[in-house]
């Protein structure tokens, strides 16, 4: 897990300094070969599953 801060200082004509800080929190994925893997992969995998989940079904009606 990274952690960036930012911390943003504005100056007020009177000469005041008004300092504000916030806190950006990123998480960073362990396994990076989900998110490499291209979108057309899924799109086969969830085909090929519909299309033995259908065979499975009519293979059993037929019985």
């Amino acid at each position: 897990m990274t952690t960036a801060t930012v911390v943003a200082t504005t100056t007020v004509v009177s000469g005041t300094t008004v300092t504000t800080s916030a806190t950006l929190t990123t998480t960073v994925p362990v396994t990076t070969t989900v998110a490499t893997t291209p979108s057309w992969v899924w799109a086969l995998v969830a085909v090929l599953v519909i299309v033995i989940i259908i065979a499975a079904v009519l293979a059993l009606r037929r019985r």
